[in-house]
């Protein structure tokens, strides 16, 4: 995993990408007596590997950031239904406030027609 790590914008035997001192290059040079270079077909198969990778890294990147926006927006969904449902609370202690003090000021009224015989 270290190794193609350091692959993230290079191709096989550039730089630290499977570099010269990678052990699979040594090891094909004390083995077969020849070098896994940037050119050999070795090279080849593993760059293309290399780019399936980098493109599975970047959908799987993509995607995160397609579940951070839904994410997002689910929050300012929750934040939006909370602001209504204080609203609407509000509203209806507002109402029932007014209910009351009505029903309070009718009361009143008949009392006084009752005790002033209206």
């Amino acid at each position: 995993m270290k190794e193609l790590a350091q692959c993230a914008n290079k191709k096989f035997a550039e730089g630290n990408c499977f570099g010269e001192n990678n052990e699979f290059r040594k090891l094909s040079r004390q083995l077969l007596g020849t070098d896994i270079g940037p050119n050999s077909v070795v090279a080849g198969v593993a760059n293309i590997h290399l780019e399936s990778i980098k493109l599975t890294m970047v959908m799987a990147q993509e995607a995160g950031k397609g579940v951070e926006n839904v994410l997002r927006e689910a929050e300012s969904l929750g934040k939006n239904v909370d602001q209504t449902l204080q609203i609407a609370r509000n509203d209806v202690r507002r109402e029932i406030e007014n209910a009351i003090e009505s029903v309070g000021d009718n009361i009143g009224e008949a009392l006084k027609c009752i005790t002033l015989n209206c």
